[in-house]
């Protein structure tokens, strides 16, 4: 009879062993299913970060191009400025610390920016509101008062316009 009931016994254990060796497994199976969902979400996200970062990147570097130019035409307008007062390209060139070459097309994108500014206006402009005459009033480069550089609303239109027409 002691070989019946430990052969019970060890049917018994076996079986509570398995049961609970089940359950573990169960229970790990379905933690690592919601670890491996969490990891897939993210991973997932994460791909469309670096989507956004490069949207971002290229938005700031055409806003950085843009602000550059405007940068460059403004120094533009200043070295035109000097050259219609008198100076030589040469001279401006030595006062600035830069080349000829660099100052003439410096001052050419600036004598180009009151035609495009112009033409980027027409194309703004709604039938509503008048068509396509954008009017911006010029702007005079030489100092008023005791400001140097300073910018000078005036009601003449740009110089550049004219030229262009012939």
């Amino acid at each position: 009879m002691a070989t019946t009931t430990s052969a019970k016994a060890a049917r018994k254990a076996a079986r509570e062993a398995t049961t609970q060796a089940n359950a573990d497994l169960a229970r790990r199976t379905k933690l690592n299913v919601d670890d491996l969902t969490t990891f897939f979400a993210a991973m997932g996200r994460a791909e469309t970060v670096d989507e956004w970062l490069a949207e971002k990147v290229t938005a700031l570097k055409a806003q950085g191009a843009q602000r550059r130019d405007e940068q460059r035409r403004q120094a533009g307008g200043a070295l035109r400025a000097m050259r219609e007062r008198g100076e030589q390209v040469r001279d401006i060139a030595q006062l600035a610390n830069i080349g000829e070459k660099q100052v003439r097309e410096l001052i050419r994108l600036a004598e180009a920016a009151p035609a495009s500014e112009g033409e980027a206006q027409d194309a703004t402009a709604s039938p509503a509101t008048g068509g396509g005459e954008a009017v911006s009033p010029a702007v005079d480069r030489e100092p008023a008062g005791s400001g140097i550089g300073e910018t000078v609303p005036t009601s003449a239109p740009a110089e550049g316009l004219a030229a262009v027409g012939q």
